[in-house]
């Protein structure tokens, strides 16, 4: 055959693409009063393909992990777990690129007269207990109505650090359950 028969295929594949490339596995919902139609997201088909992919031509990647995106030096699941446990207080920073995380000042309800001030680095990528460390700042107001600093006894430390690794490990097994 010549070249005249074959110059035909090429825009007829791709019109075929581009015709069955609309087609989904499952019928779309009617919507009333002009609001878009949200495609079901749990549908299974992977929206980051390409036409390179498909084929083989296009590098691949990893699957994404689970869990926030962190810096390099820093684990997800200890970030999202130290996040997870100091919930109950306002973050005046957080840096999940460096794996810093500073509270607000927070007065517990029935301690009004002294305010707590918690920093947490996450200093490893590794799911250790030496991977975060905790550091809490107490102060107290004073006779004149001014917050003062005030010791802090080291096991308030300890016991927010311990927290933060007991969440872990629950995110830990959440996220990846078949390990083990």
């Amino acid at each position: 055959m010549s070249a005249l028969h074959y110059r035909f295929l090429l825009p007829l594949a791709a019109i075929l693409a581009l015709a069955l490339g609309g087609c989904g596995s499952e019928p779309h919902r009617a919507v009333a009063n002009g609001e878009k139609a949200v495609a079901n997201a749990h549908s299974g088909i992977d929206t980051d393909a390409t036409i390179w992919s498909i084929l083989g031509l296009a590098p691949e990647h990893p699957d994404r992990e689970p869990g926030p995106k962190t810096g390099p030096g820093v684990n997800p699941i200890l970030w999202q777990a130290a996040r997870d446990t100091l919930g109950f207080v306002k973050t005046s920073s957080d840096d999940p690129e460096t794996g810093e995380l500073v509270t607000k000042w927070y007065s517990p309800k029935e301690k009004t007269q002294e305010r707590f001030k918690i920093y947490v680095f996450v200093l490893h990528r590794a799911l250790r207990s030496d991977s975060v460390t905790v550091n809490v700042l107490r102060q107290q107001r004073s006779p004149s109505g001014k917050w003062v600093f005030a010791s802090v006894n080291k096991s308030l430390d300890t016991a927010l650090q311990l927290a933060i690794l007991r969440q872990a490990t629950q995110l830990r097994h959440k996220w990846y359950p078949h390990e083990e």
